[in-house]
């Protein structure tokens, strides 16, 4: 399973348990929501790293992120990547795990309220 659908599925699995155990309140579906989309947007980050075509590097800092085959040809998209870039795409991936830890934290602490 790749990254992103692992994120997705773990949305879906905090969603449909929250909905089983009627604990939906709006807090918890804001945070759930707030985690989703930060999830998401470390999962494109990560998969730049991850699957960036860097032994191609052009000289100039460019990556080759992805590529699609169109009835024109072959679009690459690139991406200079750059220190600065780079730490904030770090600060990203920490505050979503310290955010599923959160959230992760609330839910327990809910779900073991309603037993």
């Amino acid at each position: 399973m790749m990254y992103r659908a692992k994120s997705e599925a773990l949305i879906r699995v905090y969603r449909d348990t929250l909905e089983k155990l009627n604990l939906e309140n709006e807090k918890l579906d804001r945070l759930l929501n707030k985690l989703q989309n930060l999830l998401e947007k470390a999962a494109i980050s990560r998969n730049g790293y991850a699957h960036g075509s860097w032994a191609d590097m052009t000289r100039s800092g460019y990556v080759a992120v992805r590529s699609k085959s169109k009835n024109a040809g072959v679009i690459v998209r690139y991406i200079r990547y750059q220190k600065t870039d780079i730490e904030l795409d770090i600060l990203l991936i920490k505050k979503a795990i310290q955010k599923l830890e959160e959230f992760d934290d609330l839910y327990y602490e809910s779900s073991q309220s309603m037993r």
